[in-house]
Formats: C-alpha cells, sequence, structure tokens
C-alpha cells in the first residue's frame, strides 16, 4: 500500500510539472535557462518568475520559478498572472492602429479632433497643434504624468485626468525630443475607447486578447479574477490600481503573451486571424524619433522599442533588430522581446521589486541563442564616437536636479549630491570625468564623459558612453530670468492638500498624505523639493518663473518642463496636487 501510495503521488507531481510548463527544447537549453534564472531570483530576492520563448512559430519553453504567492505555497508557473506594467503601452498602440485601418480615425489626426475638450497649456504662450502620431512615439511634449491620483484603490476618470492636465503647460514642444509620457498614452486610451464606442478594456479585450486567445488576460480584477500578489522589497502587497490603464495596466502571463508575440513575428496575424496588417506592424516598429530637434538613440516607434545586434554564430554575422517593451511598476517588471529575422521572441514576468535587476528580455534571447547554437547577441554600435567640435560657453546649465556654474571651460567642476565631480576637457573634444564623494574619496567613473553640442543657438550637454559611442542630451544652458515678486513672496514650506487616498501605498512608501513641497531660492532659481518616501518623480527640481503665477522646471528628459503654479488664495498647484502653505 505504501508503494502504491508512493507512485501515485510521484505520478502527480510529476502531471502536475508538466501541465505547469512546456519544453520543446533540449535538456542543455533546459538547464542552462532553469540554472541561469534560478541563480537569480536567489540572488536577487525575487518570489516569483516566470518566461517563455517562442520560436519558429510556437512556443517551445514557458516556466516558472520561485512562487506565485508565498504564504499560500503557490509556485510561479507559466500560467501565473502578472501585471505587465508599460508593455500596455503596445497593447494601445495596436487598438489605434487597428482603428485607422476601420478608418475610425488616423495617426496624423490632431487629438483635439477626437478630444475636444482637451487644452493643455503652452510654454511662452507658444500655440502649436498636437497629433495622435506623437502620442504614440512620445514626441508631443506632453508632460511624464499627472501624479496625484496615478496609483489607488480607486482612481479617477479619464474626465478628472484632462481636467488636471488642462490647468498645466506641455513640458516641451513637439518634435523636441522624445520625452516618456504615460499622460499621452492615458489620453489615447480615451482616444480608443471614444472610437470603437466602448471602454478601453472593453476594445482590447474584443478586439486583440480574444482573437489572440489571450484567455486569462485582463485589465480589471473582476468575474473572479484578482490582482496577483506581488512583494515591495520583502513584504507581501496587493498592488494598487493604475489611473492610466492604457499605459500600464494590462495582466497576463507568459502563455498568453507567447501568442502576442507571435502575433508580431507573424506579420498581424495568428491562427489564420489578422488583427493587423503587416504595414501597421511595420508602422510600430519603425523608428519614428529621427526627424526630432533633439534626435538621440532612442529608436522608438508606435508602442515599441527596437535596437540593432549582430546575432553571430562561428563566422557567420547577421544584423537583426531586437524589438519590445518592458513595464516596470512598484513590485512587477516585465519585458517582451523579439527578432524578426529569426523568428524568436521571449517574455519574462516577475512579482518582487528586485525584478527590475533580472527581466531583461535581451538577457534571455543572448541565453537561449547561445544555448541552442552557440550564437552569440552583440550590440551593434558606431564604429567611430560623435563628432564633438563646440566649446561650451561660460555660464549656468542644468541637468535634471543639479545647477553647473561653467567659469573654466578646461576644467568643469560641480556637485552631485555628495560627490564632487570634475569634468576635464580631453584633446577628442569630449571631458573626462573623475568623482570625489565627499570631496576626496576617489570613485570611478569608467567609459562615461560629456560633451557640449548647439542647436538653434542653444547649447546642451550630452552624456557619452565611450564604449558603445552613443550618447544622450541630459542638459542645458540656461538664460535666467530674476524671480518675480510673487514668487519670492511664495517661498516657503507647503503641505498637500488633497491627495487621492491610496491605502496599499503606504506599504510601498508612497506617503501621498505626508508630502510636502518646500520652495526655496537657490543660485537664481525657485528650487521645489518634494518630501515623500517615494513618490515617483524627481526630490528636487530647479524652475525659472515664467510669469507672475507660473513657473517651469528646467532640464531636458522626462521630469522635466513641469508646471508650477500659484492658485488664487496662494496655494501651490503641481502635478494634480494642490499644497496649502505651512511656514514662511
Amino acid at each position: 500500500m505504501k508503494l502504491l501510495f508512493t507512485l501515485v503521488l510521484l505520478f502527480c507531481i510529476t502531471t502536475q510539472s508538466f501541465a505547469q510548463s512546456i519544453s520543446l527544447v533540449d535538456s542543455t537549453v533546459r538547464y542552462k535557462i532553469d540554472s541561469t534564472y534560478k541563480a537569480l531570483i536567489k540572488e536577487q530576492n525575487v518570489k516569483g518568475l516566470s518566461l517563455a520563448i517562442v520560436d519558429n512559430g510556437k512556443i517551445v519553453y514557458a516556466q516558472g520559478y520561485g512562487f506565485e504567492d508565498v504564504e499560500k505555497n503557490v509556485p510561479a508557473t507559466s500560467k501565473s498572472i502578472y501585471r505587465i506594467g508599460s508593455i500596455t503601452k503596445s497593447f494601445t498602440a495596436v487598438s489605434i492602429l487597428q482603428q485607422q485601418e476601420k478608418g475610425l480615425l488616423s495617426v496624423n489626426d490632431e487629438l483635439k479632433t477626437h478630444l475636444p475638450e482637451f487644452n493643455i497649456g503652452f510654454q511662452k504662450n507658444k500655440v502649436y497643434l498636437i497629433y495622435i502620431r506623437q502620442l504614440l512615439a512620445h514626441t508631443s511634449g506632453l508632460p511624464s504624468d499627472i501624479m496625484n491620483g496615478f496609483f489607488t484603490e480607486h482612481p479617477p476618470t479619464i474626465e478628472w485626468t484632462i481636467q488636471q492636465a488642462n490647468r498645466i503647460k506641455t513640458s516641451y514642444p513637439n518634435s523636441f525630443s522624445h520625452s516618456y509620457s504615460n499622460l499621452g498614452y492615458a489620453l489615447l486610451g480615451e482616444v480608443v475607447a471614444r472610437k470603437g464606442k466602448t471602454d478601453y478594456e472593453s476594445y482590447v479585450s474584443t478586439h486583440i486578447f480574444s482573437p489572440l486567445a489571450m484567455n486569462s488576460t485582463f485589465i480589471y480584477p473582476k468575474n473572479g479574477k484578482s490582482t496577483p500578489v506581488s512583494y515591495f522589497e520583502k513584504k507581501a502587497i496587493s498592488e494598487p490600481l493604475i489611473r492610466d490603464a492604457a499605459a500600464g495596466l494590462i495582466h497576463s502571463n507568459v502563455e498568453d503573451m507567447s501568442n502576442y508575440l507571435l502575433f508580431y513575428l507573424n506579420k498581424g496575424t495568428l491562427n489564420g486571424n489578422t488583427i493587423l496588417s503587416a504595414e501597421s506592424i511595420a508602422e510600430m516598429e519603425k523608428n519614428q524619433t529621427t526627424d526630432l530637434v533633439l534626435a538621440d538613440d532612442s529608436n522608438f516607434g508606435f508602442g515599441l522599442y527596437s535596437s540593432k545586434y549582430y546575432a553571430k554564430t562561428g563566422k557567420d554575422s547577421t544584423l537583426v533588430s531586437v524589438i519590445g517593451h518592458g513595464g516596470d511598476t512598484y513590485s512587477f517588471h516585465a519585458d517582451m522581446k523579439y527578432i524578426p529575422e529569426l523568428g524568436i521572441g521571449v517574455v519574462i514576468l516577475t512579482n518582487s521589486s528586485g525584478g527590475n535587476r533580472i527581466n531583461s528580455g535581451q538577457k534571455l534571447l543572448k541565453t537561449y541563442l547561445d544555448a541552442k547554437s552557440k550564437t552569440s547577441l552583440i550590440q551593434a554600435t558606431p564604429t567611430e564616437l560623435p563628432t564633438m567640435n563646440t566649446q561650451p560657453e561660460k555660464g549656468t546649465y542644468v541637468i535634471t536636479n543639479f545647477v553647473i556654474n561653467i567659469d573654466n571651460t578646461e576644467k568643469i567642476k560641480f556637485k552631485q549630491g555628495p560627490a564632487k565631480i570634475v569634468a576635464s576637457k580631453e584633446e577628442k573634444g569630449y571631458y573626462s570625468l573623475k568623482a570625489l564623494l565627499f570631496g576626496f574619496i576617489p570613485i570611478k567613473v569608467k567609459d562615461q564623459a560629456l560633451y557640449f553640442e548647439k542647436l538653434n543657438g542653444k547649447t546642451y550637454i550630452k552624456g557619452l558612453d565611450l564604449k558603445k559611442k552613443t550618447s544622450e542630451y541630459i542638459g542645458l544652458a540656461i538664460e535666467q530670468v530674476p524671480l518675480t515678486s510673487s514668487w519670492k513672496k511664495a517661498i516657503g514650506e507647503y503641505k498637500v492638500a488633497n491627495p487621492i487616498p491610496c491605502n496599499e501605498c503606504k506599504k510601498m512608501g508612497i506617503e501621498f498624505t505626508n508630502l510636502s513641497l518646500v520652495i526655496e531660492e537657490e543660485n537664481g532659481f525657485l528650487k521645489f523639493a518634494l518630501k515623500g518616501k517615494d513618490v515617483g518623480i524627481n526630490e528636487t527640481v530647479f524652475a525659472l518663473p515664467e510669469s507672475e503665477k507660473c513657473a517651469i522646471s528646467v532640464g531636458i528628459g522626462r521630469g522635466n518642463g513641469e508646471t508650477f503654479q500659484i492658485l488664487e488664495d496662494g496655494s501651490i498647484f503641481y502635478s494634480g496636487f494642490e499644497f496649502k502653505r505651512t511656514s514662511k
């Protein structure tokens, strides 16, 4: 009897194991992948991870590691549900292009054609049009976020979000730079809903999830489905909803996401169903950022990033594109990547805050290709450094949340937090970097440098990766203006007055109810310091008055160009928040 019981138990375990994974790869490939990710989740204290690989038109491997729910002892499997975060944006892009193919809209339409009540302001009152294609490519100049109510159990409506957006100004002119915007995709989601004469969730469920047989995928937890448990710094939480659902709220598993990968690899078709034309897929994958004023190495299409790699097997080398999108919330971290030329794709989903250190789709692709065919995946980099021929002028420059005053163009010195940075000019035109922590502890700054570039009469600072020979815009010269009398009077301390409640947020250290704002004057700038444990935005920004009542933060990139306003009662409005003065 005991032997029979043991055999039955072993049979059940074996059957359960096969039911929870898919494996069409040989033992060598499986061992390589399993050993890699078992080690990674242990090393980074990730509770659960699931991954899948598609190759030659089918799922060849899908597996889970660790736990879907530690407390209930539920193992992670290929069917475990995770939040996929900003991978959601690619679904929104697919939806917009589907509606274009039906003649309901065009990506060349002005946004106000479909959202006439959207009336955001413009810096220096330079009015310009915002187009759907710019929202899709993050080139519209819209701010990154409306932070109040972004995470909450009871999200405000899109009408509320548009009302808050109408109180602020754009961060940049359109077609100026690639600047990531969740707000932009929230607006696209509303366009999808209105043109589809339904809500966003129903549209994507009907037109994407169902035809792709993504039967376990959903947006809002209901009908027996629930937000999966996740782990923020070892604490089990139920991560709050994301207000901008079209920017990051889809939940899925790696088996469903494998169908989504195959949809791209099959140029818009799966199992005989054409969900999107091959031409629209090509438009999604095409780099839409080449004509920007500050064109960089973003390589972003419509809801998808791309980068070039060499797939090298022995002496043979092929240039390929690695395409996809990642997704990061506080406790879920995801990535999907595919290579059209090789017909392979991967997805990796994690449920812990440490997952951002191991959710690289590129790494999974490299691991699989190396184990399968001894193929190396090597990122294609320029053969030469960018041309550097601009001599910086003496003056004031801003890099995100710190100011640089250049009075010596051969050796530039500035502080970044507790470190003193010395940038020394080299013969090739760039500035090598040396850091001294607390002014005397040397820190190596390897393969990084700065250089300056002048465009349209303005000087910009670019960060240079000497190894990859790539660069990005990180700062610019600022022409300071005197502080207005209203803003001088506004200097002081404030406390948030209208936070949208989020009970679960407290477990993640997002203390919106205790958020405070301190306004100071520093080096001729207005210094805005937001004080809360972690609110997902820059803790400190520098701004200059645009008028008696409006100031705009200065700098380049996401989180800059934000609007601060003095309200009639003396409160400060910022990103959906109102702050009441507590002291002068």
